[in-house]
């Protein structure tokens, strides 16, 4: 039986962004004025996202310019937990970047050591990259064949854009592991329940006492049965239905037509349209 926190403990609502909050550059309908409903009922609210072409600087510009109110400290992208990962584990490590500029900011923010040369790298580290090249690749192979650890930001394979969906981080990071013949050592964004996990710690998160809204369910909805907590599907980026649901192993808690929808479900987990 799926694990569901009850809805009288629930503090935390940890929510992803692409699909749930925004679709590209447009705000999903009542967005806003559910993550403010979350905030008035007293939830904390941590947004969670597996975009690699963003610092969290830009994140948090987007959120409010989207009318929604947010702090940097509520944010947590693959990039800033690929960062803090490394950072833990070896401070002041040498990296070289195989991403965008959002990427390298966010080693920069952890005290990390952004550096040209890959030959004098510690740590390869690969995310969305739309600016991917054959100079990228081959400074990826120098900083594989000088001792550099191979580390990934996340491995979607897609990211929709204005004109449709286009290769995603995944695309660089099977492009660099056909070359090196070698998966990433770590793929640091969801659905890996153990850095996610112990970054939340970090947060002083109590896991159980926590729900996640995704649209994802090879994502999202498998880090929160991962995790044994609850999660809400959205059907407003890439689930559009609920028959998915039903051909996937990965179940969510609740399924509901859109984020706008949620704040009744926290009130009254009870609805049974909502649950499966």
């Amino acid at each position: 039986m799926l694990h569901k926190t009850s809805d009288k403990d629930i503090n935390t609502i940890v929510i992803d962004l692409d699909g749930v909050v925004w679709k590209l550059n447009e705000l999903v309908t009542g967005a806003d004025k559910a993550i403010l409903s979350f905030r008035e009922y007293g939830y904390r609210i941590i947004f969670l996202t597996n975009n690699s072409s963003m610092s969290r600087a830009q994140i948090l510009e987007k959120l409010i310019t989207m009318g929604i109110v947010a702090s940097m400290d509520e944010i947590l992208s693959s990039t800033s937990t690929t960062a803090l990962f490394i950072a833990q584990n070896n401070p002041n490590s040498k990296i070289f970047v195989v991403g965008t500029q959002g990427l390298k900011d966010e080693m920069f923010n952890a005290n990390l050591i952004v550096v040209e040369d890959p030959a004098q790298a510690e740590f390869l580290v690969a995310g969305f990259d739309n600016e991917l090249s054959y100079k990228k690749l081959e400074g990826a192979l120098i900083a594989h064949l000088n001792g550099a650890r191979f580390i990934a930001t996340n491995d979607d394979g897609m990211l929709p854009t204005e004109t449709g969906y286009h290769p995603g981080a995944g695309a660089v990071i099977g492009a660099i592991s056909g070359i090196i013949k070698k998966a990433p050592e770590v793929v640091v964004g969801k659905p890996n329940e153990k850095i996610i996990r112990e970054v939340l710690k970090v947060m002083d998160v109590d896991l159980e006492k926590t729900i996640i809204i995704g649209d994802s369910i090879e994502t999202d909805i498998q880090l929160a049965n991962n995790l044994h907590i609850s999660s809400v599907l959205v059907l407003t980026g890439n689930t559009r239905s609920r028959s998915e649901v039903f051909k996937s192993k990965y179940i969510p808690s609740y399924i509901v037509d859109s984020i706008a929808d949620v704040p009744s479900l926290m009130l009254d987990l009870s609805i049974d349209e909502a649950i499966i």
